[in-house]
Parts: C-alpha cells; structure tokens; sequence
C-alpha cells in the first residue's frame, strides 16, 4: 500500500512538472502545402495523414493500385477531422469525378462493413438512404459535390484520394532551363520528378490536370541519356520504366528528358530549352512527442531507497513552495495595511 501510494506521488509531481502546454489545434492539424508544395496533412498527435487528390477516373481495383505505387493506400477516414480536412482539400479544386474512392471495398451487410486492411468502420458520413446494399455495391465512394459517402459498384470509374507516405509536389507553371529547374527544386530539398511506373504517370496527368497546367513541356529528373550507356535519373537510379515518343531518344547531344503535356510521351531535348518543371521531394515527418516514463528496476532494496529520496525530495520541495507562497501572502497582507488610507471618525456625544 505504501509503494502504492509512493508510486502515485511520484508520477504526479513528474506530470506536474512536465507536461507541456500544446493547443488542440497544433495536436489536431497541420497544412503543410506552404511554399507550393502541393500536400497536405493533419496530424492527431502520434500520426500523420498526407493526402493527395487525383481526377483520374479509374476503378476501385486500380486506384487501389495506384495509391500503392505511390507508396500510399486508398484514404481510410476514421474521424470528422479527417473527414473536414478532406473535404477542404476538395473545395480548393474542380473535379470532373461525381465521386473519389476511398479505402474500403467490403461493404457486406451480412459480415460487417470494413476497411481494406480489415479494420471496422469507427467513424461514417453516409449520404441519406446509404449504404442501401444494392447488388454488388461493395465499394465506397466519397462525393466531390457534398462529401457524403456512397456504397456503388467497384468497377465504376472515380478519381482517387490517395495517403500516402509525405510525397510533396511542387508544380511551377513557368519556362526554365534543366540546370535552373534542379537547382530551384534542390533549394528547397527536392529534385525534378521522376517517373517509375506507369502508374505513376498517371498520377502526375492527374495533378497537372487539376492545377490547369499552361506549359506544353515539363523536365523530369534524367540529364543523362546517352543511348550507349544505361538510362538513369538524376539520383542514379536507372530507368524502370519509359515511355518514350516513337523515335525517341534520337540525338547524342540531347540529354535531358521532357514529358509533353498534350500526348504525354517522352522526348530527349537539349538541357538549356526551355520548360516547366515539377519538383518532388520526401517529407521528413517529425512525430509529436509522447511522455515517456522511464522504470529502471536494478534491485528491490536499491529502486526503494529511490523512491523514497525521490517521493522526500519532491515532498520538501513542494512544502518548501508552499511556504514561499504563505510568506509572499503574508507580505502583501502586510503591505496592503501599510497602505491603508487613515480614516477620521467624529464621535458625537
């Protein structure tokens, strides 16, 4: 009972003492689509969702893929902040999709309703009369005109909202040589796009699309076509995918690599063109600090000499406190009489 109560006091006064002062609003969100950058996030304390929106109509199956290529997963909403946030995102932009996939193709009224990763529904913002469980309408949808949810057919073609792993673009829609391009996205900790998968491609037709892109070139992140050595990118890595224009690469001297807005091939072309560019780059994702209690167990007789010294110390440091503030109350006690104003009483007999 004693240890009890010692243990207690202890976590107590180091609760006390260190628990920090953080707004609701600085735990629950965070807008990291400054400077550009094209992502945003919200935070809820120990993770963080970044989110991004395409206007690619696919079906469930394939959005389910694309996000997974993206190194993400179909946008799994459990709560009404993520929820707002989303549809705020939404609000920014025009989408030609009646509706966006989210992450859940198990809607069986008979098993219960479920995420992609098997976890059940904690939070749901059903459109009126949904899900109505008509036949095959196993996957969900979320409206781009109210952001209510919808149970339909998978195999009904959607945008994608994506969660992905802190991927930020950075789209500039001005002309700009190839050297200038890599120096303008490495000040800000990223490198021209690359492009690995068709997948991919996809994605970034999605994203010019939704920020009405003017240019009709963009560099990606290659200045080293030589057609007798290996393709690579910028960070070294060589090309596992291409989809270069018929034809394409013709010419030694070529060496930096556009996408054309318009028929979305590639095209080898000189470095000192001109073109738009897109900068990419990982977010480093920070986590909120968690109170961490530390028990260091060496002997029983050892962690009890321990704990009392320190449930005494923290005992003579709280009374000690305790005095000061009877002393100081005291003090201004004092010094309230000593200002007194002197008051004159006639006494009439």
């Amino acid at each position: 009972m004693f240890l009890k109560y010692v243990f207690i006091t202890m976590v107590s006064c180091i609760l006390h003492v260190t628990a920090p002062e953080t707004s609701h609003d600085q735990r629950l969100k965070e807008d990291i689509s400054t400077s550009g950058w094209t992502e945003s996030c919200i935070t809820d304390g120990t993770s963080r969702h970044c989110y991004e929106l395409f206007d690619t109509e696919v079906t469930w199956k394939k959005a389910s893929d694309l996000c997974k290529h993206d190194g993400g997963t179909l946008a799994i909403i459990e709560s009404i902040e993520q929820q707002t946030f989303i549809e705020d995102l939404i609000k920014k932009r025009t989408f030609n999709s009646s509706g966006l996939w989210i992450g859940s193709d198990k809607l069986h009224p008979e098993e219960g309703r479920a995420w992609a990763n098997g976890e059940r529904f904690s939070y749901v913002n059903w459109a009126p009369g949904e899900p109505n469980s008509m036949i095959n309408e196993n996957c969900v949808e979320l409206r781009t005109n109210n952001g209510t949810w919808n149970d339909v057919v998978c195999r009904k073609n959607n945008g994608v909202i994506c969660d992905v792993k802190g991927r930020w673009l950075n789209l500039k829609d001005r002309l700009v040589a190839w050297d200038e391009a890599l120096n303008i996205c490495d000040k800000d900790g990223g490198t021209p796009m690359t492009l690995e998968s068709p997948e991919k491609q996809i994605l970034l037709f999605g994203i010019i699309q939704l920020e009405n892109l003017t240019v009709e070139g963009i560099w990606l992140g290659s200045n080293k076509v030589h057609p007798e050595r290996n393709l690579t990118w910028t960070d070294g890595k060589k090309f596992t995918y291409v989809n270069w224009a018929k034809g394409e690469p013709n010419n030694y001297v070529e060496n930096c690599v556009e996408i054309d807005t318009h028929n979305k091939m590639w095209n080898d072309l000189e470095c000192t063109l001109l073109r738009g560019y897109i900068c990419e780059k990982t977010a480093e994702v920070t986590p909120y600090k968690l109170q961490e209690v530390y028990i260091i167990i060496i002997t029983v007789g050892s962690a009890l000499v321990i704990v009392v010294g320190f449930t005494t110390l923290c005992c003579i440091l709280h009374k000690r406190n305790k005095r000061k503030k009877k002393h100081e109350y005291y003090k201004d006690v004092q010094n309230m009489e000593m200002f007194q104003p002197e008051i004159e009483y006639n006494l009439v007999s």
